[in-house]
């Protein structure tokens, strides 16, 4: 769903005619408001709609890697972390295979890395092959410990920051997770309504099913076994 038809839905809620009371400018930016509105919720509720991943190669003997550097930009726009799902090394570079499997690695605590750092000499753990190897995101930088003495192939899933609207075209939640961009006009609706001082309560109980719907929904992409049992007496 576009910017554009965001909007115009939800001015529609209002019953908002023209652009008198809401400029554009105005609800531009309450647009982008409830775009991350309903992209915190996604993220608390199932992050796997919004996934992103990236391989790179970790240098040899570097204790940190600048993730300015590593995810580039897009369009422009600087991609950052929002949220770090995991990292996963490999003995090659490309894709998972049954000879070249993934390595986990375990997060830490920022203060906690010297105490992994001083394990680099342990059962061959600073070796790119064995060994527990351990990370941990600050700002924009991601530490990882025991310190390698050679490069690794790394894996990274996370979620990137939120794209702000900067055209009508623009779509909601970076053009993922397509089945709740409705979510977002239901949501400008409840700003646009904070501004009328809320007049309107249908809106905020639209708002609320979105959420809902999203509660249980979000994680329901696939289901091939009963998530729970039923017990229906006994014998």
């Amino acid at each position: 769903m576009q910017r554009s038809e965001i909007v115009s839905l939800a001015k529609s809620l209002l019953d908002e005619k023209g652009s008198l009371y809401f400029t554009d400018a105005l609800m531009n930016t309450l647009a982008d408001e409830a775009n991350k509105d309903v992209y915190r919720v996604l993220i608390r509720v199932c992050p796997d709609h919004l996934l992103d991943t990236k391989e790179f190669t970790w240098t040899s003997s570097a204790e940190r890697m600048d993730m300015d550097t590593i995810l580039g930009t897009d369009g422009g726009t600087q991609l950052r972390v929002y949220k770090l799902l995991g990292l996963e090394s490999t003995e090659g570079s490309g894709g998972v295979t049954s000879s070249n499997l993934p390595k986990k690695w375990m997060p830490m605590r920022f203060t906690d890395r010297s105490k992994f750092l001083s394990h680099g000499g342990v059962n061959g753990a600073a070796s790119g092959s064995y060994g527990p190897r351990y990370y941990a995101l600050q700002d924009k930088y991601i530490y990882c410990a025991p310190i390698p003495q050679e490069a690794l192939n790394v894996n990274m899933y996370y979620i990137r920051d939120l794209f702000a609207f900067s055209a009508d075209s623009d779509h909601a939640l970076n053009n993922r997770a397509h089945m709740f961009h409705d979510a977002v006009y239901k949501r400008l609706a409840v700003l646009m309504n904070a501004k009328q001082n809320g007049n309107n309560p249908v809106v905020d109980r639209l708002w609320q099913e979105a959420v809902i719907f999203m509660e249980n929904n979000a994680e329901s992409r696939y289901s091939d076994e009963p998530q729970s049992v039923r017990v229906l007496g006994h014998y």
